[in-house]
């Protein structure tokens, strides 16, 4: 089978690869967020040799197909010359359940763990167990299910340490609803089944944006937008937002500028410095 790939060039630096299967390259696009109208040029390095894939320009060449083959096992660089981010997609050919076999392993040795009881007691839980023997058991108020429990002074100390110590970069959270440091505000409608996503997945997310004042500046709520989850494909507050989100999910999110289409808005739809609400739904994560 084919896995997507996708990288994010970025203007004067070295962004390296080792291949681990025969890639693909199909498509290369300047970045949402580019700005100015210098020339963008894209390079690929192979060993001593460059080579220049194409050149990008905002207003002009925004994006343009290709058809670049890289074998398994090739170590190559892409820079960019210019002042835009570039983004390079393709995919990977002949991906036989990599993927999958990775999961697996994560799964097996997660349950393992779980699985994983000490084999003996050590001389001082013994001792403990002793005296709990030996010592009057305390009145029961009538529920049988009651555990006594023993708690560390650690654990007593997290237990009265008082709120104004709490750190001031935590989440507040409210009836599932929590707001990051960064702003963005996050609020579980149906928190859906499954492991959460993570960055890296394939997902596919029903969605209606709007604005503060409720008008609703974009939607697709019967064919699902499909993008690979954290590597700046959407905005941030999309990348941010979405993962932890567990199949058949629905959350809301509040997004600030910062991390939408920020001071420059996304003309004639979003204005300058707009509060985003989006209210998204995970349909599928690969």
């Amino acid at each position: 089978m084919n896995q997507f790939w996708g990288i994010s060039v970025t203007p004067d630096q070295d962004n390296s690869i080792s291949l681990e299967n025969d890639l693909r390259i199909k498509q290369v696009a300047l970045d949402l967020k580019a700005k100015g109208t210098d020339r963008n040029v894209i390079q690929m390095q192979i060993g001593d040799n460059t080579f220049t894939i194409g050149s990008l320009r905002l207003g002009d060449i925004e994006q343009f197909s290709v058809d670049l083959v890289l074998q398994k096992g090739t170590e190559v660089s892409f820079s960019v010359h210019g002042k835009s981010i570039v983004h390079l997609l393709g995919f990977y050919e002949n991906v036989h359940n990599t993927l999958e076999n990775q999961d697996k392993k994560q799964v097996s040795q997660i349950q393992a763990t779980k699985r994983k009881q000490p084999l003996q007691k050590t001389k001082e839980e013994s001792k403990k167990e002793s005296n709990r023997a030996s010592s009057p058991e305390p009145e029961s108020n009538g529920n049988e299910n009651e555990n006594i429990q023993v708690e560390s002074p650690q654990n007593k100390r997290a237990k009265t340490t008082p709120k104004s110590q709490t750190p001031s970069n935590q989440e507040k959270k409210s009836h599932g609803r929590r707001e990051l440091p960064n702003g963005l505000i996050i609020e579980d409608i149906q928190l859906g089944i499954g492991n959460p996503v993570q960055p890296g997945k394939k997902v596919k997310v029903l969605y209606v944006g709007k604005l503060m004042n409720g008008k609703v500046f974009d939607k697709s709520l019967s064919h699902p937008l499909e993008f690979r989850l954290g590597v700046g494909n959407v905005i941030k507050g999309w990348d941010l937002g979405i993962k932890g989100m567990h199949e058949g999910g629905k959350r809301r999110l509040i997004i600030p500028p910062s991390l939408g289409y920020g001071s420059k808005g996304a003309p004639p739809l979003i204005p300058p410095n707009a509060t985003l609400v989006f209210d998204v739904e995970l349909v599928s994560a690969q």
